[in-house]
């Protein structure tokens, strides 16, 4: 029998859940259940981050006091991300999609474009809660955080590759091959630096050894 843990974080709770593959058969146990709510953080929406990592340390505690586990990986809320520099820390709590500076970004980008214009320099629709709008107004607002970080990881991929303590060359990428584009205030459509978006890695994974050591490390935490 083989043991998996998953982490699901919606836009309103989180689960760690267990998957059992024995037999030809698959199953899957919920072991912890979380609230994910936002945070407000200089009048903008954050993600709370640490919180999460807090919950997520006592799911998997629960996990491993039921068996080995194979493998551990992280899902999320897909739009919403993280800028890092190097294996530093993060730049800033990440913006969730309900953050108002979606909306305003993709109403500036819409007076800007015309939406065939937009999904022909990305291949998605005009939709104001995409990852693009949220890029948007980075560039716009906060164009000193794309030019000094060096990675740009979703939350699930954040959680799973530095979150799990295990860091990797690059992390994979669910980006389509099709470049994202930015607006800056001059008007023209610019690619971000492709250093941001890394090359899929397959060793993005926990390893088995990986795994190991976070279990022998949370097999005696006290757990709700």
């Amino acid at each position: 029998m083989s043991n998996y843990l998953a982490i699901d974080l919606g836009a309103e709770s989180g689960r760690v859940i267990l998957a059992q593959l024995k037999a030809g058969k698959f199953t899957m146990k919920e072991v912890h259940r979380f609230s994910n709510g936002a945070i407000t953080a200089n009048g903008t929406l954050r993600w709370d981050i640490i919180r999460i990592f807090r919950e997520i340390r006592i799911g998997l505690a629960k996990g491993a006091k039921l068996g080995p586990i194979k493998s551990v990986a992280c899902d999320s809320w897909g739009v919403d991300y993280v800028l890092l520099k190097g294996d530093g820390p993060l730049l800033s709590l990440p913006f969730t999609y309900r953050d108002e500076r979606s909306f305003k970004a993709y109403e500036l980008a819409m007076r800007r474009f015309s939406q065939k214009e937009i999904f022909e320099g990305t291949g998605i629709a005009s939709i104001s809660i995409n990852t693009l709008y949220q890029l948007f107004d980075d560039a716009e607002n906060r164009p000193e955080m794309l030019q000094f970080a060096d990675k740009f990881l979703l939350i699930g991929d954040y959680i799973t590759v530095y979150g799990l303590r295990k860091l990797a060359a690059s992390a994979r990428r669910i980006l389509p091959d099709v470049k994202i584009f930015f607006v800056p205030t001059g008007g023209r459509l610019h690619s971000i630096k492709n250093i941001l978006f890394s090359e899929r890695n397959p060793e993005a994974n926990l390893l088995p050894a990986d795994i190991a050591t976070i279990a022998d490390a949370l097999a005696d935490s006290p757990v709700r």
